[in-house]
């Protein structure tokens, strides 16, 4: 049984692309991504397609002379910075801000739901059942 080797050179698509972009650090750059990033937070919070949040940008910003112009390749600076996520669906890309200083996200293990304990029913016990709370639910009183 032979094996074909005419996929090794498949072109790459675009979901295959390398970030070989290096982040910008000039403070143009800067200042665009600071700009790009409170208009996402603000105006769209559950994210903002691409080409939409160029042309606020422009409209917000650039006619304005608030901010700086918008560089062609501000998509590629976007990708490789670590405050944002762009997000490619077939053709369309969508832009999302990633939360800054937010604490990790802590997944808790589910309590055992076999462990059932059983208060007192005796006609003598006068007191009422008590439940006892874990540490954690007493400081959160």
């Amino acid at each position: 049984m032979t094996t074909s080797r005419g996929f090794v050179n498949m072109p790459q698509t675009i979901f295959d692309r390398a970030d070989n972009t290096d982040l910008d650090i000039s403070d143009e750059m800067e200042e665009v991504r600071e700009l790009l990033y409170e208009l996402i937070k603000t105006n769209f919070s559950s994210g903002v397609m691409v080409e939409h949040l160029a042309k606020i940008y422009k409209e917000s910003y650039e006619t304005r002379g608030l901010g700086p112009l918008l560089p062609d390749n501000w998509l590629d600076h976007i990708r490789v910075a670590e405050e944002f996520e762009v997000v490619n669906r077939g053709p369309i890309a969508m832009v999302y801000t990633r939360q800054r200083d937010a604490p990790p996200f802590i997944i808790e293990p589910p309590c055992n739901s076999l462990n059932i304990t059983k208060g007192l029913a005796s006609p003598k016990a006068k007191e009422t059942a008590r439940i006892r709370l874990t540490d954690r639910e007493l400081a959160q009183q």
